[in-house]
């Protein structure tokens, strides 16, 4: 039986990322005590959108057998590896790459990019969706973790346009459910929350975590 720690997210709706990693690093490392401000440089927080990237090479850099799974289609790591902002401006349309730019996404986009060459180079990242079954099944396993990114308010069965957010996924609580730490904003432990809205997954990007790379088992990936 899993039992993971929770954490919160700041009071400024910051670091809903960085409470999941939070939560992360007390499950696999119970002994070691980590600084938040250690996990803000290492995720490369400083107040503003977070990617996914430097938090999955961190990961790894400690020992742990991290992949990232998302569709090429969704979002080309390898091409924002190579041509970072010439990507992003092809991919999306011009209203969002101006919020994004403006809400911080750009802040350290050069350590981001450095991050995802990385990231694809040592093959962390899965260019693939990982399906609703194929995660339930991975996290079965006691030793196993992931993150997912999600829309805040598809948490709550709101299917719209509206804030990316990350939640710590624990397991498949019922065929039509989740259950998950919810840093929040509000924070909600052991949230039980849909597996589906509209018709598809409530997640897409996903961080999966196994444990210590010498303890996984190749199959399990």
């Amino acid at each position: 039986m899993k039992i993971v720690k929770f954490y919160k997210n700041t009071v400024d709706n910051t670091h809903c990322l960085q409470a999941c990693i939070k939560m992360l690093l007390s499950f696999y490392f119970p002994k070691r005590k980590f600084e938040d401000s250690k996990i803000d440089q290492k995720t490369l927080q400083e107040g503003g959108h977070t990617w996914f990237p430097p938090a999955v090479c961190w990961l790894d850099e400690l020992g742990l057998k991290t992949l990232l799974f998302c569709k090429a289609s969704s979002f080309n790591y390898k091409f924002f590896a190579n041509d970072r902002e010439k990507y992003l401006k092809q991919k999306w349309p011009k209203e969002r790459y101006q919020k994004e730019k403006d809400n911080g996404a750009f802040k350290n986009i050069d350590q981001v990019q450095n991050a995802s060459k990385i990231m694809v180079s040592k093959k962390l990242w899965i260019p693939k969706r990982l399906n609703d079954d194929e995660l339930s099944k991975k996290i079965e396993d006691d030793q196993t973790l992931a993150i997912g990114k999600t829309i805040h308010q598809w948490l709550s069965g709101i299917y719209t346009d509206g804030s990316p957010h990350y939640v710590l996924i624990q397991k498949r609580y019922s065929p039509t459910q989740w259950k998950v730490h919810d840093p929040g904003l509000p924070p909600l432990e052991n949230r039980k929350v849909p597996v589906t809205i509209n018709g598809h997954s409530i997640f897409g990007d996903i961080l999966v975590v196994c444990g210590p790379r010498k303890s996984c088992r190749t199959e399990r990936f």
